[in-house]
């Protein structure tokens, strides 16, 4: 019996020395994976913030468009306007330009 418990306690020794080794391989596979997550999250941010400066950049080419368009409405309104004080006849496409213009 005495035999069969120092068998049974190097068996168990042995055992508790392979899962401190399991152990260890765990954690250091689960820091390296940390790592790959750390560094996944930091591109996915990088992705994110590219994003917003393309999102800023066609917004501000949407702005300037959109101003150059109101300029050319404009200009196009006042001579629609102009010809209307000359009592000159105007289209319905005219007409409509110079009420989209705030002009009616």
């Amino acid at each position: 019996e005495h035999d069969k418990m120092i068998a049974l306690y190097e068996e168990a020794d042995t055992l508790r020395k392979q899962a401190d080794e399991a152990q260890a391989k765990f954690i250091e596979c689960k820091k390296a994976a940390d790592e790959e997550h750390k560094k996944h999250i930091e591109q996915i941010n990088a992705i994110h913030d590219t994003d917003k400066d393309v999102n800023a950049i066609k917004g501000k080419q949407k702005a300037v468009k959109k101003k150059k368009t109101d300029a050319d409405s404009k200009k196009a309104a006042d001579d629609i306007f102009a010809r209307f004080k000359k009592g000159e006849k105007l289209s319905t496409e005219d007409l409509m330009a110079l009420q989209k213009s705030g002009y009616l």
